[in-house]
């Protein structure tokens, strides 16, 4: 109970708004960054897979010792 009444005081002195809206805006925010999270996590999905697939020179589905080493220098110069 002490902890919420400080914190509606510091949100009406900082904000001059309620904390319902805080909390409201705090949840917002999680789950923005939880979508932007995922996001990245696809993007370099795909920028792997693209890797792994440009690598596989003779395109036989299977990467040799050769094209294990350029997907490697791939992998590395994309870091």
């Amino acid at each position: 109970k002490q902890d919420n009444n400080r914190l509606e005081q510091l949100v009406k002195i900082e904000n001059g708004g309620n904390v319902s809206e805080v909390v409201e805006l705090v949840h917002e925010n999680q789950r923005i960054l939880r979508q932007m999270r995922e996001n990245i996590r696809q993007v370099v999905l795909q920028d792997v897979v693209k890797l792994v697939l440009q690598s596989d020179i003779d395109r036989n589905g299977v990467i040799d010792r050769k094209e294990a080493d350029i997907l490697a220098r791939r992998l590395t110069i994309s870091l």
